[in-house]
């Protein structure tokens, strides 16, 4: 019994460590969310995560059907209602937005073909040209909702980008 839980805490420390090296997210010119290869959407499910990513943690449970996801070792968050998704983010640099887990995303993210990576600095909104920006406060960007198929937000804590999300309405 003990070597084939041994055998079990094995193959899972792997497949997490092959999943953490290997997270390749981007953000098209087509305003599509990939991940590793998978495009994501409003029709993605948990189990759509689930197989891209392995099993995420709840973070929290809400009344309304919305279920809060991490992926602690990732430095991913996930959001979905009924089953289907409707937020991905990515942390870079924790600020305490306890709906990011605290651990840094390490994998490859780009938008236009521009890597960004927890060494970013505000000044990169200037240099993405597929999708309009506004900096509605200091520390917080966005895509305009009514306008974007993938609405972007992301946030900035001492000119260093802390998170990046996407909504799927």
């Amino acid at each position: 019994m003990k070597n084939i839980l041994f055998i079990l805490l094995a193959f899972a420390s792997v497949n997490l460590a092959v999943a953490q090296k290997n997270t390749e997210i981007e953000f098209t010119k087509d305003k599509e969310v990939i991940v590793n290869n998978t495009k994501l959407s409003k029709e993605s499910s948990f189990q759509d995560i689930k197989e891209l990513l392995g099993e995420p943690t709840i973070y929290k449970n809400f009344r309304s059907g919305k279920i809060n996801y991490h992926y602690e070792n990732l430095g991913i968050a996930f959001h979905t209602i009924n089953n289907k998704l409707v937020f991905f983010g990515i942390n870079f640099n924790w600020d305490g937005d306890e709906s990011f887990p605290e651990k840094e995303y390490n994998g490859t993210f780009k938008i236009d073909d521009l890597s960004i990576n927890k060494e970013s600095k505000k000044s990169i909104i200037d240099t993405i040209k597929i999708v309009e920006l506004k900096c509605i406060v200091p520390s917080l960007c966005v895509s305009n909702p009514e306008i974007e198929k993938t609405p972007i937000i992301i946030g900035f804590n001492n000119s260093l980008i802390t998170q990046i999300g996407f909504e799927f309405h």
